[in-house]
Parts: C-alpha cells; sequence; structure tokens
C-alpha cells in the first residue's frame, strides 16, 4: 500500500470519510440478486477479479460512510485509506500538509502519533464489512417479514355498514338529521 502524501486538516466545514466495498453478488433468476456476503479481496484489481468470477456471480460496490471529520481534525498521517476516500459535505476548507515537509522539519515522531490516533478511531475493513453484511440480514428479515405479512392479508376488503358498530352510526345519522333539518326544528314556532 502505498503511503499517503499529504496530511489534511480540516480548518471549516466537514468531510465525510466513505470506503468502497467490493461485494460479491449472485444473480438467481431475472429478478433477484442477493449479495454472497464475500468481500472481494481488496489486494485485486476488478477486471481481474471480475473475468475469474463464474457467470451467476458479479462484482458490486457499496460506498460506506465510515467517520466524519470537523473543524480541528485531520486525516492522511499514514493510516490505512486503501479504497477510502475523502468527500467534502458542503462547503469545506482544508490545509493540506506534504510529509517530506514535515521530515524535513523533524515532526516525523508527530506525525507517527497522529497516525496512530486515527488507526484507532477508523474501522478496519474487516469491521465496515460485517457492520454491512449485519445490515443487509437484519433489511433482508425486515423485507421478508413485510411480504409475509402482506401475503396472509386480505387483498379485498368488503367493509359494509353492518360491520360499523350501532352506535356510532346512531351518531352519525343524529349528526345528518341535525344538519339537514337545523332550519325547520320543531322546537321553534316559526311564524
Amino acid at each position: 500500500m502505498d503511503q499517503p502524501q499529504h496530511i489534511y486538516f480540516v480548518t471549516s466545514g466537514k468531510l465525510r470519510i466513505i470506503e468502497v466495498l467490493r461485494l460479491i453478488t449472485e444473480n438467481r433468476g431475472t429478478y433477484s440478486t442477493q449479495f454472497n456476503l464475500q468481500m472481494a479481496q481488496l489486494n485485486v484489481s476488478s477486471t481481474a477479479l471480475v473475468s475469474s468470477l463464474p457467470k451467476w456471480q458479479s462484482l458490486a460496490k457499496r460506498y460506506i460512510h465510515i467517520a466524519t471529520l470537523e473543524k480541528g481534525q485531520f486525516c492522511g498521517s499514514g493510516e490505512n485509506l486503501l479504497r477510502r476516500y475523502l468527500v467534502s459535505w458542503g462547503k469545506s476548507e482544508v490545509i493540506q500538509i506534504p510529509h517530506s515537509f514535515l521530515r524535513r522539519q523533524g515532526h516525523s515522531d508527530w506525525v507517527e502519533l497522529l497516525k496512530d490516533t486515527m488507526e484507532a478511531v477508523l474501522p478496519s475493513h474487516n469491521y465496515v464489512f460485517q457492520d454491512f453484511v449485519e445490515r443487509a440480514n437484519w433489511r433482508a428479515y425486515k423485507r421478508r417479514l413485510l411480504q409475509d405479512l402482506v401475503s396472509r392479508s386480505r387483498k379485498v376488503v368488503l367493509t359494509e355498514i353492518e360491520d360499523v358498530p350501532l352506535s356510532i352510526r346512531q351518531d352519525e345519522d343524529t349528526e345528518n338529521w341535525n344538519t339537514q333539518n337545523s332550519f325547520q326544528s320543531p322546537f321553534i314556532n316559526n311564524q
């Protein structure tokens, strides 16, 4: 893995760190695509990986937001940024300092401390993948549950007036009578 060339310090705004997950999917029929729940190898190029897959499998990419950097935070001190990108979230300002400049000034220990700090904060590729799998399984479970509930329900609802409780029908009839006959009340002498 190549070391980053610069350290980026956020002076205003927000930056998001986005990780690209490469997943192997299985195409089962025309309408269904399911994740095989395998993370593609990080060190293999996409074209080489696609050519090695059987016909029923394909490569899918998912972009996962893993962290947000705000004013005063930094990135690029040497932590693993393979398949990770910095994306501005709105208007942002960033100071970019070359690693070579910091080494010449004798700040290598300081940069190593920043690297250790960011490695402790950022999740690993395996953790991001496992979190994605758990969320995908939860969404699939909810989707299956909803489909099961919908399939059990009656498609046609035949509600009739007898299905409405008598007390509600009587109140409604009284309200309708009062509204329709409000000008001819029997209690008022119309002369």
